[in-house]
């Protein structure tokens, strides 16, 4: 085998190797999309879908944060926590930022759009964590990918590309002729 044979040989081994690597990266973003939840399995690591106005203009609808948990969280942070049992809405998760207060009183949250603080002052117990990352409408296609027919085409597509083994859809060239 010639050098260029190998060459050509060793470029497709590593290019199936980052196709893997690139489909297991989706799969887990995909599951994470799919299955995290605030909290999802003692991660400190969730995220939430912005819904509604109140945080315009730094966060609008269909914005995914990426939520980190903490011990500490101070004023001036975007926090998500969760609505304390026993009221309207109880256990859904707000996005909105910290006026002021700490662990021992609870804190003051309000959303940026919004003239008035929120009725709950949310423990450190209640918050799911301090924003890290916004990703800009990437939650309008959540409910999709969680729907049957999307989570089909999500696993149809993974396949699809383990499939193609990073060949790219070509045929293997044919064997240089050896020289007599």
């Amino acid at each position: 085998m010639n050098d260029a044979a190998r060459s050509r040989r060793r470029r497709a081994r590593v290019v199936r190797v980052v196709m893997v690597v690139e489909t297991a990266i989706l799969a887990l973003v995909v599951a994470f999309l799919v299955f995290g939840r605030a909290g999802f399995v003692g991660s400190p690591l969730s995220y939430v879908v912005v819904s509604g106005h109140s945080m315009e203009p730094a966060l609008r609808t269909g914005d995914v944060v990426l939520l980190l948990r903490s011990s500490r969280y101070r004023p001036g942070e975007v926090i998500g926590y969760q609505i304390p049992k026993g009221g309207p809405g109880a256990g859904l998760v707000i996005i909105h930022r910290i006026l002021e207060g700490g662990p021992r009183d609870g804190f003051v949250v309000k959303g940026d759009n919004k003239k008035a603080p929120d009725p709950w002052r949310p423990h450190v117990s209640d918050v799911v964590g301090s924003r890290v990352l916004t990703v800009p409408k990437v939650g309008l296609v959540i409910p999709y990918i969680r729907s049957p027919f999307g989570f089909a085409a999500m696993a149809a597509l993974v396949t699809i590309t383990i499939a193609l083994g990073g060949e790219g859809g070509r045929k293997p060239e044919a064997p240089a002729p050896v020289p007599e």
